[in-house]
This record gives structure tokens, C-alpha cells and sequence, in this order.
């Protein structure tokens, strides 16, 4: 599976999942997915009203997810990330 074929896949190299890596990530996805599912509810809040979610980690890199139309927050089935870096 290639991630990043997009416009502007030109300008950066693409990302390339095997198998395993795939089945390593689902259990994170499944956990962030329960997070923001909970974080919504206790909010009263519906994954309509989200715009996007930043996950940060160490160092200030963060992954910024976007939903767009063929990816609802509430699915995150198709996800484009974006590896970034807090400034």
C-alpha cells in the first residue's frame, strides 16, 4: 500500500506499508478512534462539528488528520496524515 499519491506527491517520496506494518498500526487507529469517539460524547459533541485532530508527540512533531468527504473522523478508514512539526 502506497501512502501520498496526491498533487504533490511530485515535490515528496511516497510511503510504502507491508502487510505487517498494516496490521501493527490497526490496533493504534482502533485506540485513537475509541479516544475521539469518548472525548466526543463526554463534549456532546458529533464528529460533524470536528474539523480536524492534531495528535501531538515528543520533540513537536505531530500527525494532523483532516476529514474530508471520503473520510468522515468518525471512520478514519482513509485518513491522509501528515507528518508535521509544531513551530
Amino acid at each position: 500500500m502506497l501512502v501520498g499519491e496526491d498533487e504533490d506527491a511530485a515535490s515528496r517520496p511516497a510511503i510504502a506499508f507491508a502487510e505487517k506494518d498494516v496490521r501493527g498500526l490497526r490496533p493504534a487507529k482502533e485506540a485513537m478512534h475509541t479516544g475521539i469517539n469518548v472525548l466526543l460524547e463526554k463534549n456532546g459533541l458529533t464528529a460533524d462539528e470536528i474539523d480536524q485532530v492534531i495528535i501531538a508527540r515528543a520533540a513537536g512533531t505531530y500527525l494532523l488528520f483532516r476529514p474530508h468527504h471520503s473520510c468522515p473522523v468518525r471512520g478514519w478508514t482513509s485518513c491522509a496524515t501528515s507528518p508535521n512539526r509544531l513551530s
